[in-house]
């Protein structure tokens, strides 16, 4: 049963590695932007498109999910920031 405690470590240290690089992507995101709007269209702009032919192999099913998530991922955490901001109120 080692093996299996292997793999689900494994498992584990990926999805956080996985979590800190979608935060890392939205920084660049917002480091290369003027506005949170264009940090999110950034992201959008060059999020990876899926493959063309589809075979479900590990690594096509990495490149159409997890990818994309991770940058769905960032794109809420530029939404969080955002919504923290102080609305502006102009004084009548």
């Amino acid at each position: 049963m080692e093996d299996f405690e292997e793999l689900q470590n494994w498992i584990q240290k990926v999805n956080k590695e996985i979590d800190e690089k979608s935060i890392e992507l939205a920084k660049l995101a917002m480091d290369k932007n003027r506005t949170y709007s264009s940090a999110m269209y950034w992201l959008d702009k060059n999020k990876p498109d899926v493959p063309h032919s589809y075979n479900a192999t590990p690594v096509e099913t990495f490149a159409s999910g997890v990818v994309p998530g991770m940058f769905q991922t960032a794109k809420i955490e530029i939404r969080r920031k955002a919504f923290r901001q102080p609305i502006e109120r102009k004084d009548k």
